[in-house]
């Protein structure tokens, strides 16, 4: 996915105002899948897939769900 200079802007200046307990916070996750909401800033929750793993679990219903998915590539020499 490609960011439009609106886009960018807009998380470039959501980055800043981040606290560093916040920036730790959208680090850790609610789990292996989600991050954490920053209501504060107006950042929802992430489901975040890897290329590499297994998909996440389907939420309830038709499979289909309202949250926002974005793929994440996971790179070992990273950690």
């Amino acid at each position: 996915m490609q960011l439009t200079p609106d886009m960018k802007s807009w998380v470039e200046s959501k980055i800043e105002e981040l606290t560093l307990e916040e920036k730790a916070f959208l680090l850790s996750g609610v789990d292996i899948w989600r991050t954490h909401a920053v209501p504060r800033l107006g950042i929802p929750q992430l489901k975040v897939r890897s290329l590499f793993l297994a998909p996440p679990p389907q939420s309830a219903g038709r499979g289909v769900s309202s949250e926002l998915s974005m793929p994440v590539r996971l790179y070992s020499n990273a950690v």
